[in-house]
């Protein structure tokens, strides 16, 4: 029990949720401090008969945690607000939607855009090493034209989720909840660290819009540089750490396209596909993965599909699925 709970609370909950809540309360009572903010009457110290520092600490620190249980828990719905999957969220009529829509042309346009600049620097054989730059810079910030979302991150995020799908045929949601099952400890912890960091960046990025909006709701003095100056730097800040937060997602992506490229095999060995002696071709394992994921991914019997290449898919006896796990572990 207690490791469970030493785990839920371990290095992505202190880096990447309390951490930004801590600064979050602090940024609180520096702009109380200085009359930015104005407090309601109820929630006064005195109504708490709160007295002494060292009480404030610790309720301010008590404060601080519960927001990041908030954040952890709503984890996944902020990633996809950011993302721009709020288009799903808004009604037809609502004045919004059509704007997001457009956002989202937008984006359809810039990679256009970008796939123009490399045919044209394809064609000119003294420029081929800037078109590649420019074929990796594509492939780490947009899906294909069909797949894009309306927000830069949600862009680079179904970047490298449709990898695995473009390359292997692997679902990357379902593929990647089994994965983490064979991926080795050291290297686990080393994608848990970079999907941890970026995390700590886009909850500041979130935090820095609560408290503009805060400030909108509860403002301090209403001077004219109080008035301009509070939201504009809450809201910049919050830009500014989004952008930064893509480039994190860039580089815990790679640590995903990499666990697949690396540990593909060891899956389809400990789900107990029996695979060729032969070495196979792409299309062929993207034929496996087909197969497979008809049981994993929609629930069915594959039958007789097409499969004629491999041949039909088999699934060893426990026994040998032992055996073969185990010699995957020795090599």
């Amino acid at each position: 029990m207690f490791g469970d709970l030493a785990k839920s609370f371990g290095r992505t909950f202190l880096i990447a949720h309390l951490v930004p809540s801590i600064l979050f309360v602090s940024m609180n009572i520096i702009l109380v401090k200085f009359g930015l903010l104005a407090l309601p009457e109820w929630m006064r110290w005195e109504n708490f008969g709160i007295k002494y520092l060292g009480e404030k600490a610790v309720v301010l620190l008590l404060v601080a945690f519960f927001i990041a249980l908030g954040l952890q828990q709503f984890n996944t719905i902020i990633i996809k607000l950011y993302e721009g999957y709020f288009i799903d969220w808004l009604p037809k009529w609502f004045s919004g939607s059509k704007f997001a829509t457009s956002i989202c042309e937008y984006q359809k346009r810039l990679h256009s855009k970008r796939i123009r600049e490399i045919e044209q620097s394809r064609q000119s054989n003294n420029r081929s090493q800037e078109a590649d730059i420019k074929q990796f810079d594509l492939t780490r910030n947009f899906p294909d034209e069909e797949q894009t979302l309306p927000t830069k991150l949600g862009n680079v995020i179904r970047a490298f989720e449709n990898y695995v799908k473009k390359i292997y045929n692997i679902d990357p949601i379902t593929g990647w909840i089994r994965l983490i099952g064979v991926i080795p400890d050291p290297y686990k912890g080393e994608i848990e660290k970079a999907q941890s960091d970026f995390i700590f960046v886009l909850n500041l990025s979130f935090l820095s819009v609560s408290l503009g909006i805060e400030w909108l709701i509860l403002p301090g003095e209403l001077i004219w540089r109080n008035l301009l100056f509070t939201p504009f730097l809450c809201f910049f800040t919050a830009y500014f750490f989004y952008r930064i937060s893509c480039s994190y997602a860039q580089w815990w992506g790679e640590y995903v396209r990499s666990a697949f490229d690396l540990y593909r095999y060891d899956l389809l060995k400990k789900m107990g596909v029996s695979l060729p002696s032969r070495p196979i071709t792409l299309q062929e394992e993207k034929a496996i993965w087909g197969r497979v994921q008809e049981h994993t991914f929609y629930v069915n019997d594959p039958g007789e599909a097409d499969f004629q290449s491999i041949g039909e898919l088999k699934f060893l006896p426990r026994s040998a699925q032992s055996k073969q796990m185990k010699s995957c572990e020795d090599s």
